[in-house]
Formats: C-alpha cells, sequence, structure tokens
C-alpha cells in the first residue's frame, strides 16, 4: 500500500466517511434487516469498501504521524 504525507485531510475525510458508511449500513440493517439480494449486496459491498477504506485510512495516518517524528 501507498500513502502521501501531502493528503492528510484527504485520509481524515476518508476515514470519517467510512464511520458515516459504516453508520448508515448498521441503521438500514436494524430498521429493514437483511431481507432479499440487494440489501445484501449493498450490505457486503459496502461494508467491503468501508472496512478497505477505514483501514487504509488509519494506515496512512499512523505512517504520516510516525514520519513526522522522524
Amino acid at each position: 500500500m501507498s500513502y502521501d504525507p501531502l493528503k492528510k485531510s484527504e485520509y481524515q475525510f476518508r476515514l470519517v466517511a467510512s464511520v458515516v458508511i459504516y453508520a448508515m449500513l448498521i441503521y438500514v440493517t436494524t430498521t429493514h434487516g437483511l431481507r432479499g439480494p440487494a440489501l445484501f449486496e449493498v450490505g457486503l459491498f459496502g461494508g467491503a469498501f468501508a472496512t478497505l477504506t477505514f483501514c487504509h485510512s488509519i494506515w496512512a495516518l499512523w505512517k504520516i504521524r510516525t514520519q513526522g517524528r522522524d
């Protein structure tokens, strides 16, 4: 994986966006349940996207923070 130290604010935005996607998925799942293939696909692909974005953003922000200490 790669990161750009100059895009710290973009990684912060992506982190917040992935948390919002998680919250939306949890809300929809709790109110409507996992009925039908469309909601399952949205939950699966949306959840996978949010998870990957969340992990990459955390990793990039950690690398930027540790790079600044050197």
